[in-house]
């Protein structure tokens, strides 16, 4: 390396690299340089290494084995017979000859119970029916619905309860006093009253007090100690009525 000054300042003239010297892969006649790295051994930038001893194996002796596929257990394939499932009775035009669970004459208890709720299923659907199509009704909950209405939505709590829905007016056959007649007559079928016979002479006594907020409380406090459904009932049909 030659130095070389001028203005202050040093450069550097770099001497020329020394001439590389050639070799040979063993087994080849080829010169050219070869990759020393594991994953290219054999393997040239111009002329790719290839022993003697070892031949070039046919593309067409390379025959890909036959692949038949199975199917998932789950699957139906073309080969199986496939039946549709039945439809529900009423599905099919005509009603179940069983019920499900009956609505009427059953202790509330049980009632809530079996549906797994805090307020039985019919309870629930009037109260909507009637807060959105029945408050404005002149005669609600006084005058009486058609008896072919009555009816029917009788059988549809008892027969096929998972279908009923008041929301709209369809529901329930456009007979919103039939809606209100209904709710009435599950209240009358109950085994046991709301306020249950246990707890009526205190309900009596407590009715009797002159003072009204004494009063007021005497009764708060009593329906607090009715059972967790027939709380939840009065609970619900007092907001309702209040409306």
């Amino acid at each position: 390396m030659n130095f070389q000054t001028g203005q202050d300042r040093l450069y550097t003239t770099p001497s020329p690299a020394p001439p590389q010297q050639p070799y040979s892969v063993p087994g080849s006649s080829s010169q050219a340089p070869q990759l020393t790295h594991p994953s290219f051994t054999n393997t040239s930038l111009s002329t790719p290494y290839v022993s003697d001893s070892v031949q070039p194996t046919p593309l067409a002796a390379f025959t890909p084995p036959a692949f038949t596929p199975t199917p998932p257990p789950d699957k139906v394939t073309p080969t199986q017979s496939y039946t549709l499932p039945q439809q529900r009775p009423y599905e099919a035009g005509s009603k179940p000859s069983t019920p499900k669970g009956l609505t009427f004459g059953v202790p509330l208890e049980v009632i809530i119970s079996r549906e797994n709720a805090t307020l039985p299923l019919i309870v629930a659907q009037c109260i909507i029916a009637i807060d959105q199509f029945g408050l404005n009704t002149e005669g609600i909950y006084r005058k009486s619905g058609s008896a072919s209405n009555l009816a029917k939505l009788k059988r549809l709590f008892d027969f096929e309860p998972e279908s009923v829905d008041f929301r709209t007016e369809a529901g329930f056959y456009g007979d919103i006093h039939a809606v209100a007649g209904i709710l009435k007559q599950f209240l009358r079928d109950l085994p046991e009253p709301l306020l249950t016979q246990a707890f009526y002479p205190e309900l009596v006594r407590v009715s009797a007090i002159d003072h009204d907020y004494q009063r007021r409380d005497a009764v708060h406090s009593l329906v607090n100690d009715l059972p967790d459904a027939n709380y939840s009932c009065i609970r619900s049909l007092a907001l309702h009525l209040n409306k």
